[in-house]
């Protein structure tokens, strides 16, 4: 059985994608003084319980749906590895991984900017945190997270273009011609 090597581009794409989705939504935290002076990070899902609020549940919600699209994704380049290079099962799996990863996007972004939206809500309730000047903090944050999935997504949609170009056959192409 040959492998359609053609495909590894969109799977790099999606790879790189998902990591940096993953790294925006886990990794970044925020950093503010406590009522003791002490400095504490809170993570998304950490200020449901801080200030119990419902949109923040959809926020999280957003973006664990935006992953598992984008981990989703994955696996349809994964199956057209194994298919010949046919023109319309290659359509069929441009389209259908460029709707997920779009929609991937879509939904991360999303959820990014009802995050900074609840935040700011958030951080009237509190006046401790307005005096520490913590919105500073969380807008560097939601900049980091924005640009992580913004890159993200514009590699996933390269790979996926490249792999309906088929860089692999044309750079192939252009050394036989050379040679």
């Amino acid at each position: 059985m040959k492998i359609n090597k053609k495909y590894f581009w969109a799977i790099g794409g999606i790879l790189f994608f998902g990591i940096f989705a993953i790294i925006a939504f886990e990794a970044v935290g925020f950093r503010y003084k406590g009522p003791n002076d002490e400095i504490t990070i809170i993570k998304l899902n950490n200020l449901l319980d801080t200030f119990g609020d419902d949109k923040m549940k959809s926020t999280y919600g957003l973006a664990v749906a935006g992953l598992v699209f984008a981990w989703v994704g994955l696996l349809i380049p994964t199956f057209g590895l194994f298919y010949k290079n046919n023109k319309q099962i290659s359509r069929i799996i441009f389209w259908s991984t460029t709707f997920l990863e779009v929609l991937a996007l879509v939904l991360l972004i999303a959820s990014v900017s009802m995050f900074d939206a609840n935040y700011k809500t958030a951080l009237h309730l509190s006046e401790q945190q307005i005096k520490n000047k913590t919105y500073r903090l969380v807008k560097c944050a939601v900049i980091g997270q924005s640009v992580l999935i913004i890159v993200g997504g514009i590699l996933a949609l390269s790979g996926i273009g490249a792999a309906r170009v088929d860089l692999v056959a044309k750079t192939k192409e252009k050394k036989t011609k050379a040679k």
